[in-house]
């Protein structure tokens, strides 16, 4: 697993890296994430503005998660969009994790980046 963010708020690590859907039903990229909100508030998750080699894509993800509680996140990018981005392999990832609360305010917003 590679830590991505450790923090009071929430933790997010990615524990798997494909070529293929392994755990959707999505054919292309798939990045596995283990995402916990370590907050006492329930909160809203997502994960926006995923920039692949350099190149924004529109992959996104966006998940209610209790206070205290954890998730796998599968962020998955089909064939047609990687074709389309012309990526034959990813070789650098950028996105945003934001937290907001049920309201919809903002709590936490962290750009992370890694490279599988």
């Amino acid at each position: 697993d590679k830590v991505l963010l450790e923090s009071e708020l929430c933790a997010l690590a990615v524990t798997e890296i494909s070529a293929d859907s392994v755990h959707g039903d999505v054919e292309g990229f798939t990045l596995r994430l283990y995402l916990e909100n370590r907050s006492q508030t329930d909160g809203v998750f997502s994960l926006e503005n995923v920039i692949l080699n350099g190149q924004s894509s529109d992959i996104s993800w966006l998940r209610p998660l209790g206070a205290g509680k954890k998730f796998f996140v599968d962020l998955q990018g089909s064939d047609s969009e990687m074709a389309e981005l012309e990526i034959a392999q990813v070789l650098s990832v950028q996105l945003d994790l934001v937290m907001t609360d049920e309201a919809g305010n903002e709590l936490a917003r962290e750009t992370l980046s890694f490279e599988p």
